[in-house]
């Protein structure tokens, strides 16, 4: 692969349903910790939060162009298949995440565009901690224009057999391919459903491979700051049921 002449926009889609705390400090720290040399759009999908969640956020980050699509309490599923069929139309490449996942260091999209771009087998690199029981192949991906410290992705595969390969909420970057071939999610009932719905299909469907980049491999990255199941003074128990 050569570099590209320009490198193509990539959407940060962030998931969030009423945690106004939350959510402002996640942008705060994605806008300044994300690197990437091409173009950023920024997108929040919220499932029906109160009345002016969204102006709100969109008048503080005005700087940003933040878009949203609001998918009036349908749940987890409905949500999050809103938000990506939006961010597709905008790229290629969608970085997402939830509302409860903020940074604690650089991440570099650049690389993981790169890997996408280079490797069409690969559809979603994982930016978060690998989970037990997990089945790795090793490779690496040398680009021969740049510099030595630039040069090399070393990244790992999953195995279709991995006990956590699917990454949920946790922050990844994926290829409009992954959603093509494994389809959507299941839409109605709650966020455990919906995730054990679209785990099944990872494990017994074949698509485009799930990697991480040995960077991210061992030392964590993000921060879970939320725990909307746990009934936060933020969170809503019944967040992801219809």
């Amino acid at each position: 692969m050569t570099l590209p002449a320009k490198w193509p926009p990539v959407t940060v889609l962030i998931i969030t349903f009423n945690r106004p705390q939350v959510i402002r400090r996640t942008i705060q720290r994605y806008e300044l910790y994300l690197q990437y040399a091409g173009p950023l759009i920024w997108r929040i999908a919220d499932d029906g939060s109160v009345p002016g969640y969204v102006d709100s956020l969109q008048k503080e980050f005005a700087r940003l162009n933040l878009q949203a699509t609001v998918t009036k309490r349908g749940g987890f599923g409905m949500n999050l298949n809103n938000g990506l069929k939006a961010a597709f139309k905008d790229s290629d490449y969608v970085f997402l995440t939830e509302d409860d996942w903020h940074t604690l260091d650089y991440v570099n999209v650049t690389k993981g565009v790169w890997l996408l771009a280079s490797v069409p087998k690969i559809g979603l690199v994982r930016y978060d901690e690998i989970g037990i029981d997990t089945h790795l192949d090793a490779a690496v991906l040398k680009h021969p224009a740049l510099h030595l410290n630039d040069a090399w992705v070393r990244y790992f595969t999953f195995g279709k057999k991995s006990r956590y390969i699917y990454p949920g909420g946790h922050p990844n970057l994926v290829h409009r391919r992954y959603y093509s071939a494994y389809g959507f999610y299941k839409e109605g009932g709650e966020i455990a459903s919906v995730e054990r719905a679209f785990s099944h299909v990872l494990a017994t469907k074949l698509g485009p491979e799930i990697a991480v980049i040995s960077d991210y491999v061992g030392s964590p990255k993000f921060r879970h700051s939320g725990k909307t199941w746990k009934g936060t003074a933020e969170g809503d128990p019944n967040y992801g049921v219809r």
